[in-house]
C-alpha cells in the first residue's frame, strides 16, 4: 500500500532523568539523561521505533556526553498472533530490559545486578524476530524468538579484570539464536523462560560455546489495601572452559577459568493506592535484594548480595522522586553502601 505525506502517524515521547548518586567513601555526583523515543506508524500494520539515550556524567574531573542507541526496529503485524520485525531491538530474555529498564517503570534508581547493561544476559540484539500470543481459554500464552549477532568473550589481554564474561553489545562474527515463552495461568501472574544459544570468540583467538538460561516470574495483586507488585528473575550463564593469557603477558595466565555464572533478584514494591489521603495514595515502598556469583579468579570474583530499599512519590503516572538506599556485600571484602536520589519524569 502507498504512503501519502500526512497519511503516517509520527509520535515523539520518551523520559528523562536526574540522578544523585552519593557512595560510601566516594564522590557525591550528579548526573542527567534524556532518553526521547521516536515511533512512527505507516500503516495499520507496519511501524518503527527507535530510542536514543543522551546521558551527561562526570569523567576524570570534566562533563563528558554519551550518546547510544537504545532501540532502532521495524514491525510487521502479520495477524494477531504474529508479529515480525527487524533491527536493533530490547531483547525479549527475561523481563527487565524489554519491559522494566525505563527510568519511569523500574521502581528503583538502579538496575539489578544479573539484568544491568553488564548483566549475565543480553539487554538487547541487533537482528531478526518474531513474537505473539496465543490464547488457551482462560489462559494464555507469549512467546519470541531471535537471530541476531552473537557476543564476544572478553579476554585478559584487552581487559585484566573482566576476562571471561560474556560482552552483549560486541559482535563476534557468529549468530545467537534465544527467546522466551511466556505462561499466564491467571490474570496479573506471568511465568516465563528464556534461553540465548551462541558461539562467543575474541580477537586474540579464543573461541567457546555459550549458554544462557533464564527463568521469570511476576504477580501484581490489585487488593482492598493497595497494589502490590512482584518480580523475580534468575539467569544462569554457562561458557566453555578456556585458556586465558596462554603466553603470561597480562599477568593473569595461563588460566584455565571454570566460567559459570548465575544470579538474580526479588523485588516487592507496595502502593497504598486505595487510601483515603491523596497524599498516602502517591508514595510506594519497594524492597529488592541481589545477588550474584562470578568466578573467583576475575575483579570482584565470589559471591556477592545487595539489600535495597526504596521510596517514591510519584507526581503523575510517568513521573516521580524516588530515593534508594543500598547495601552490597562482596566476599572477602567490606560491605559498601550507596544513597541514589532520582527525579524522573516521563513524556
Amino acid at each position: 500500500m502507498s504512503v501519502l505525506p500526512g497519511e503516517s502517524d509520527f509520535l515523539v515521547t520518551g523520559y528523562g532523568f536526574t540522578l544523585f548518586n552519593l557512595p560510601e567513601g566516594g564522590d557525591p555526583t550528579f548526573t542527567a539523561t534524556a532518553v526521547p523515543l521516536f515511533l512512527w506508524q505507516v500503516n495499520d500494520r507496519l511501524l518503527f521505533e527507535t530510542e536514543v539515550e543522551l546521558e551527561i556524567e562526570a569523567e576524570d574531573g570534566r562533563e563528558e556526553t554519551h550518546v547510544e542507541l537504545e532501540y532502532a526496529n521495524g514491525q510487521y503485524i502479520v495477524n494477531d498472533y504474529l508479529t515480525v520485525g527487524a533491527g536493533k531491538f530490547l531483547s525479549p530474555f527475561g523481563l527487565f530490559s524489554e519491559r522494566l529498564h525505563p527510568a519511569w517503570i523500574n521502581k528503583l534508581p538502579n538496575a539489578p545486578f544479573v539484568r544491568g547493561h553488564d548483566g549475565l544476559a543480553p539487554f538487547s540484539n541487533i537482528g531478526a524476530f518474531a513474537r505473539g500470543a496465543i490464547p488457551a481459554g482462560d489462559q494464555r500464552f507469549n512467546y519470541a524468538v531471535y537471530v541476531s549477532n552473537g557476543p564476544t568473550l572478553v579476554d585478559a589481554e584487552t581487559d585484566d579484570e573482566e576476562f571471561g564474561a560474556l560482552d552483549f553489545e560486541g559482535i563476534s562474527g557468529n549468530l545467537a539464536v534465544g527467546g522466551r515463552v511466556g505462561y499466564l495461568p491467571i490474570p496479573h501472574l506471568e511465568l516465563g523462560s528464556s534461553f540465548q544459544l551462541s558461539e562467543a570468540d575474541s580477537d586474540n583467538g579464543l573461541d567457546a560455546d555459550a549458554f544462557v538460561l533464564g527463568f521469570d516470574a511476576s504477580y501484581v495483586l490489585d487488593s482492598r489495601v493497595g497494589l502490590f507488585d512482584f518480580r523475580f528473575e534468575y539467569a544462569f550463564s554457562m561458557v566453555d572452559d578456556v585458556t586465558f593469557d596462554p603466553m603470561g603477558d597480562a599477568g593473569v595466565g595461563p588460566l584455565t577459568l571454570d566460567n559459570d555464572r548465575h544470579g538474580l533478584y526479588a523485588q516487592a514494591a507496595y502502593r497504598p493506592i486505595h487510601s483515603a489521603s491523596e497524599i498516602l495514595q502517591n508514595f510506594e515502598v519497594v524492597g529488592r535484594y541481589d545477588y550474584m556469583s562470578l568466578p573467583d579468579e576475575v575483579h570482584e570474583g565470589g559471591e556477592r548480595e545487595r539489600w535495597t530499599l526504596g521510596v517514591n512519590y510519584w507526581l503523575s503516572p510517568s513521573s516521580a522522586v524516588k530515593l534508594s538506599v543500598d547495601t552490597t556485600d562482596f566476599e572477602d571484602e567490606p560491605q559498601r553502601e550507596s544513597l541514589q536520589l532520582m527525579f524522573v519524569v516521563g513524556f
